[in-house]
Formats: structure tokens, C-alpha cells, sequence
């Protein structure tokens, strides 16, 4: 009766606890695997104390090996190398992070500015540069420059800006008193030469007899107009002269000089005016002695047609063609040179800001004054004895 198969309570009792032995198995293992997941965290969050729980448990479990014990001689308590670096590895990768953090930030606070350079140094590279700019010609350039405005070292800026609004006058004056006296006389030439030869009468000669005699009657004009312009330019700049001299002898070296800068602006805006003038005349003439060489081209055939073939009139036909080309290539240069000259005093004019109160009158003395002096000499001889530029 007291038998586990013939008492029914009993059998329940072990048939019940033989089912909950499974499922306490699973529980044990599931706190195993807990277990060794949290020491596996804890491993990764404290590398440090990870590898003395690794050397604790080798010299506890090998405690007894002679091999591990401190207390023999000549013998060493060492931790397995792959222990070692299994867990030494993440600290020092936690160490190098540190210092890559720590360079980082020392960078962004500033670490990248170059240290401060001695005089040596400085000096050093102040040479360096200086060759680079001389090999790249910025001070060649510079140079020239200066001293094409003329500009003595120490020289004030007031005299400077005079200077170079004298220097451009100067260039125009010589400029347009060379070239168009030799516009002048090759148009003449030109016009005259039809007569050495005598073409063929006929519209092409008409065309070229019209288009010479245009030319001579525009490089007249512009010659007077030029002689009456150096006549006007010589009257102001004169008064401007003793003006200007006046108070440079009587003020000393401090002076006031407003009434001065406003003439000489005036003078070179109407220089402006006068060179636009000039341009517009020239570049209505080089239109109509673009046409010559077709014109030319017309006539000889004609010619050529009624006389045949010969020496005398052929000489004399190329000798005027040649002369008209050397027409056009003067009216074309003239042209580009009064636009080239047109600009320079265009910058020079709107550069021209200088203050009324002068300190230092020296450089007006011993510069300006005598450059003056020399343009009224150009300009009272209408720009003549220059070579043509």
C-alpha cells in the first residue's frame, strides 16, 4: 500500500516532479549563460580588473605547480601570453584613444599656429621673397614705373601727382606734333603723285583724286586745330607757372595750393576733350583710306587696259600705291597712339586727389617748377623739334 505505483498521490507527486526537472535544468542554464555574459561585460567596461581576475584564477588554479610558485628559486609566476593579450589589448586601445583625443583638442585650440619666427628667420625669408618677386618681375616693374612718373625717394605725394599729370601733357604735346605733321606731308605726297603719271580718266581716278584730296584737307585741319590747342595750353600753364611759383617763394615750405590742383585738373579734362576731338577726325579719315587699295586696284586696270603694258606709268602707279599704304599706316598708328595717350591721361586725371595744404614745398621747387618750365618750352614751339614717335 505504501508503494509508489499503487498509491495514486504518490505517482502524481512523481510524475510532477519529473516534469519540473526539465524546465530547472533550462533555468540553471540560463543562469550559467547569464552569468558568464556579465562578466564578459565587465570585462569590456574594466580591462584592468579583468586581467587580475585572469592572473588570480591561473596562480589559484596552478597554485600547487612548482612552475607558479614565488616561493622557489629561479623560478617565475607568469601569466599565459594569450591571456595576457586578450585582455591587455583592449586597455591599449583605450590608451591610444586618450591621446588621439588629447592631440585633437590641443589642434582646435590653437595647436596648428606656427610657432613665433626669429629675426633670423624673418630675415631669411624676407630675401627668399625678394628673389621670387625679382624673378617674377614685380620689381622690375615697379622700378620702371618710378621712375617713369619720376618720383625721387622721399619726394611728397602732392608733387608726385603734379609730376605726372606734367609728364603725360608732355608725351601728348610730342605725340601728336610728330605724327601728325607726318600724316600731313605723306598725305600731300600722296595727293600730288597722281599727277606724275597721269591715269586714265575714269571713276576710279576720280574716287582717288576725292579721297587724297580729304585726306590732305583733314591732316591740314588737324594740324591747326592742334596749334591753336598748344596756344591755349601755353596761356594756362603759364599763369599756372607763377602762381605756383609765387607762393613757393613767399610761403616757404607750408602753403595752400587749392586755387593750383583745380587749374590743373581743368587743363587736363579739356586735354581730354581735345584728344577725343582729334581721335573721332582721325578714325573718319582711316575710313575712307581703307578704300584706296581697291580704288588703287581699279585704276591701274583701267589704265592697264588703255595703254597695255608699260614701264613708265607702271613705276610711277606703284610708287603712289606704295605712298598711300604708308597714308593708311600712319592714320591707323596715330589713331592708336592718341586712344593709348587718352587713357594714361584719363587715369592720371581721376587719380589726381591730392589735399590743398601743402608742408613740404622742396619737391615743388626743385621738380615740378622746372618741368613746367620745359612743357611751355614744347608748347610755345607747338610741340616741334621731337622726332616722331
Amino acid at each position: 500500500a505504501g508503494s509508489p505505483e499503487k498509491d495514486p498521490l504518490a505517482k502524481a507527486g512523481q510524475e510532477r516532479k519529473e516534469a519540473e526537472e526539465p524546465a530547472k535544468a533550462e533555468e540553471a542554464e540560463n543562469g550559467r549563460k547569464e552569468k558568464e555574459e556579465a562578466e564578459k561585460k565587465e570585462e569590456a567596461s574594466d580591462p584592468g580588473n579583468a586581467l587580475a581576475k585572469a592572473e588570480e584564477g591561473v596562480s589559484t588554479q596552478d597554485a600547487g605547480s612548482p612552475e607558479n610558485d614565488p616561493l622557489l628559486p629561479n623560478k617565475q609566476n607568469k601569466t599565459p601570453d594569450a591571456a595576457k593579450w586578450r585582455y591587455l589589448g583592449p586597455a591599449i586601445g583605450v590608451g591610444v584613444l586618450g591621446l588621439l583625443i588629447v592631440l585633437a583638442v590641443t589642434f582646435l585650440k590653437g595647436g596648428s599656429q606656427p610657432p613665433p619666427q626669429t629675426p633670423e628667420v624673418q630675415s631669411s625669408c624676407n630675401r627668399h621673397v625678394k628673389e621670387l618677386l625679382q624673378q617674377g618681375g614685380l620689381v622690375e616693374q615697379n622700378k620702371q614705373m618710378q621712375e617713369r612718373q619720376g618720383a625721387p625717394q622721399g619726394q611728397s605725394k602732392p608733387a608726385q601727382k603734379w609730376e605726372e599729370a606734367l609728364q603725360i601733357t608732355t608725351v601728348v604735346v610730342s605725340h601728336l606734333r610728330a605724327n601728325l605733321k607726318s600724316l600731313k606731308d605723306t598725305a600731300e605726297k600722296a595727293s600730288n603723285q597722281i599727277q606724275n603719271w597721269s591715269p586714265v580718266p575714269g571713276g576710279s581716278t576720280r574716287q582717288w583724286v576725292k579721297i587724297t584730296a580729304r585726306a590732305v584737307v583733314a591732316s591740314q585741319n588737324l594740324e591747326t586745330d592742334f596749334e591753336g590747342w598748344c596756344e591755349t595750353q601755353h596761356t594756362t600753364f603759364n599763369a599756372l607757372a607763377k602762381l605756383l611759383e609765387k607762393k613757393v617763394v613767399s610761403h616757404g615750405n607750408v602753403m595752400n595750393i587749392a586755387v593750383e590742383n583745380k587749374m590743373l585738373q581743368r587743363i587736363m579734362i579739356t586735354t581730354l576733350e581735345s584728344l577725343q576731338n582729334m581721335k573721332t577726325k582721325l578714325e573718319g579719315l582711316q575710313m575712307d583710306l581703307n578704300d584706296l587699295p581697291s580704288v588703287a586696284l581699279h585704276m591701274g586696270v583701267e589704265t592697264c587696259e588703255k595703254r597695255g603694258s608699260n614701264k613708265d606709268w607702271e613705276k610711277t602707279f606703284t610708287e603712289q600705291v606704295a605712298t598711300a599704304q604708308d597714308l593708311k599706316g600712319r592714320c591707323s598708328f596715330l589713331v592708336t597712339r592718341i586712344s593709348k595717350d587718352h587713357t594714361n591721361m584719363r587715369d592720371v586725371t581721376d587719380h589726381f586727389n591730392i589735399g590743398n595744404s601743402i608742408e613740404n614745398a622742396v619737391p615743388f621747387q626743385t621738380q615740378v617748377l622746372p618741368q613746367l618750365t620745359q612743357l611751355l618750352k614744347l608748347l610755345d614751339n607747338h610741340g616741334g623739334n621731337v622726332d616722331t614717335v
